[in-house]
């Protein structure tokens, strides 16, 4: 599977939408923010590092892949992909306050919330 099918995924997945760079620093927020509710296993890369990796590709409007077994045991899923891919549309969430505006032809990250198993 491609990273980018999971824009494809039902809007149930979706977390929200934002404009790509991340000036306003809401997706980068929204990370660390997920980072800072399942921390990492203390053996594994410090936080400061994986937000620094996830600052980069934020600035280059790349996508920010994370999975990792949390402090708790959790397998923590997290992506946020950039949009529109080749054939695949940005999607546009409404249930969400944090939704930006329509990024059909525009360019635009969708933040995924993976499923925790």
């Amino acid at each position: 599977m491609h990273v980018g099918h999971w824009l494809l995924k039902p809007a149930r997945l979706l977390r929200a939408t934002y404009p790509a760079p991340d000036t306003g620093q809401d997706a980068y927020g929204w990370l660390r923010a997920e980072l800072d509710a399942f921390p990492r296993n203390p053996r594994d890369l410090p936080p400061s590092v994986q937000l620094a990796h996830a600052r980069d590709c934020l600035d280059r409007a790349t996508d920010v892949v994370w999975g990792y077994w949390s402090a708790t045991g959790l397998y923590i899923a997290r992506a946020l992909i950039t949009c529109p891919r080749t054939g695949i549309p940005c999607p546009h969430s409404t249930d969400t306050p944090r939704a930006a505006p329509r990024f059909r032809q525009e360019h635009g990250a969708a933040l995924v919330q993976l499923p925790i198993t």
